[in-house]
């Protein structure tokens, strides 16, 4: 008998495979037909998909509660754009704002303050664009309230995080796990 050539072993290759993208096919219909007679629902989606999507809703809308709820801590960039934009009497650029900010007393030690503002600029819940390139104290948003706190830094470094964020997934591991 002699050897299969290249061509014959790709396309047993071939057949194989479909083979057995057809048997995991078999059998996932099996297991839906036998959770039908059994009486469960049938999910729309593998429950990991429908979890991670939960998942970052929840991350999404956790972030845009903390935005509307961060208090505007005197010296901070957001006080001063507030404040900008609160005493401005016709819409602003990103330029004009920045100078204002700084003849206000504004420091930063950023490569270029002129791109964190812009990202502030759009995603401050109290501005409001009125143009291309204008901005504007929006009409429908109150201001945060100013904070009481006087420490504007934060003094915990990266391995403080990762402890808290050990000690809230073991939190959250413990309170989903029955107790008997």
């Amino acid at each position: 008998m002699s050897q299969p050539t290249v061509a014959q072993l790709k396309k047993a290759l071939s057949i194989r495979n479909q083979l057995d993208a057809l048997e995991a096919k078999r059998v996932k219909l099996e297991d839906r037909l036998q959770a039908v007679l059994v009486g469960e629902k049938e999910s729309p989606a593998p429950v990991k998909a429908t979890r991670k999507i939960a998942r970052k809703t929840a991350r999404k809308a956790t972030r845009k509660a903390k935005k509307a709820k961060q208090a505007l801590r005197p010296g901070s960039q957001r006080a001063y754009l507030h404040e900008v934009l609160a005493t401005a009497k016709k819409p602003l650029t990103t330029d004009e704002v920045l100078q204002e900010m700084f003849k206000r007393g504004y420091k930063t030690s950023a490569k270029d303050p002129k791109k964190i503002l812009g990202v502030q600029l759009y995603t401050a819940d109290f501005v409001e664009s009125a143009g291309r390139g204008l901005f504007k104290l929006a009409d429908k948003i109150a201001a945060p309230a100013a904070s009481k706190a006087t420490n504007t830094k934060s003094k915990r470094g990266k391995r403080a995080k990762r402890k808290t964020k050990a000690k809230s997934k073991a939190q959250a591991g413990a309170a989903s796990s029955p107790t008997a």
